[in-house]
């Protein structure tokens, strides 16, 4: 299973790729944002509980690491990227999806111009 962020709708095709890739080897994947989040998470054997995490925080991808390992699931952190959390990130978002070809990061560029947050 690989659960993908809504709010990282910069992921590029590689990423996908890396998260697929790494369940090769391991039961998790965490592909770790920037911010210290997750943009991706994907597991072969389920997830630890998750209730009593740090979610929303920059040590979320560190703690749902080791929460993994803690239950004798192997886990990696892949570069994830970033995700969209404050209007700040609308600028970075707008160049990341500077020429994408898929057709709803066009759409979400355009409008991401058209209103200035870019």
């Amino acid at each position: 299973r690989i659960y993908i962020g809504s709010d990282a709708p910069a992921l590029k095709p590689r990423h996908y790729r890396r998260v697929i890739t790494g369940l090769a080897t391991r039961d998790a994947v965490l592909a770790a944002a920037r911010d210290g989040g997750v943009t991706m998470m994907a597991t072969r054997r389920g997830w630890p509980r998750l209730a009593r995490l740090p979610w929303g925080t920059p040590g979320l991808a560190h703690a749902l690491s080791a929460a993994c390992r803690r239950t004798g699931r192997s886990a990696i952190e892949i570069p994830g990227g970033f995700d969209v959390d404050r209007r700040s990130d609308l600028a970075p978002l707008a160049r990341a999806l500077r020429g994408d070809a898929r057709p709803a990061r066009r759409a979400l560029h355009r409008w991401l111009v058209l209103n200035r947050l870019a």
